[in-house]
């Protein structure tokens, strides 16, 4: 879900699904978006939301699962997870940035 969402930050503008050039398994998944609050549809359109673009960001938590019924959250979980916690790759840039910094001594 994270590579979908960040793919529709890079295309900088509301898009359809299939002008995203998504994969299969971002295709699929990419509606859940909505129930985390990452990303919203109006008629087909997607843009990314203020917690998506906080949360890519490494600035907001979100639940680390919701609970759907019918299309609707009906409930989240209390743990929360930041981007670092789902994608490895943003923790190493973190990681890269503050090393840089102590050897810089800035």
């Amino acid at each position: 879900m994270v590579s979908g969402l960040w793919k529709l930050y890079h295309a900088r503008q509301p898009m359809r699904l299939g002008e995203l050039g998504l994969l299969t398994a971002e295709f699929t998944n990419f509606q859940k978006l909505r129930y985390f609050g990452l990303a919203h549809s109006a008629k087909g359109v997607w843009s990314l939301t203020d917690l998506g673009f906080w949360f890519l960001g490494n600035r907001q938590a979100v639940p680390h699962h919701v609970f759907t019924r019918a299309g609707n959250v009906v409930d989240k979980s209390d743990d929360v997870v930041m981007i670092r916690d789902v994608d490895t790759g943003w923790w190493w840039k973190i990681d890269y940035a503050n090393a840089a910094r102590a050897v810089n001594g800035c």
